[in-house]
């Protein structure tokens, strides 16, 4: 008969507490970068992220580990693209993103580097002597 009671009194807090208690404070979904790409080129590189949330997000960039330079991206989505241009070729660069979401959950990443290139071929490569077989 006592632990009866005793159940029926824990069920009876359980049920008031979860009543009174926001659905949201079950609901949070922790905040997390999910990719982190770059693709360098001469004079310029391109940086990919995704996050699981929607966020906005600012690149701290330069040639050294103190950066001393950055560009925010404001679009509060969650898929970004965003490019980083005027860099020097054949430069390393090491780069930061801190990316905050809509609810304030904020995650910077480690430090990373990426080391911009010579390669001034923007012309697409011209295919000679072609043979195509059609068979049936």
């Amino acid at each position: 008969m006592i632990k009866i009671i005793l159940n029926l009194l824990i069920f009876s807090v359980l049920t008031v507490f979860n009543y009174f208690t926001p659905a949201t404070a079950y609901s949070q979904e922790l905040f997390r970068v999910i990719t982190l790409r770059v693709s360098a080129k001469e004079k310029s590189a391109t940086i990919y992220w995704s996050a699981n949330l929607p966020a906005k997000g600012r690149f701290d960039f330069g040639l050294t580990n103190g950066f001393g330079n950055w560009m925010e991206d404001n679009l509060q989505t969650v898929y970004h693209e965003s490019e980083l241009s005027g860099l020097l070729p054949e430069q390393k660069y090491y780069f930061r993103l801190t990316a905050v979401a809509a609810d304030g959950q904020t995650v910077v990443s480690d430090i990373y580097e990426f080391t911009t290139n010579n390669n001034k071929d923007t012309q697409a490569p011209i295919l000679k002597n072609i043979r195509l077989y059609f068979y049936r």
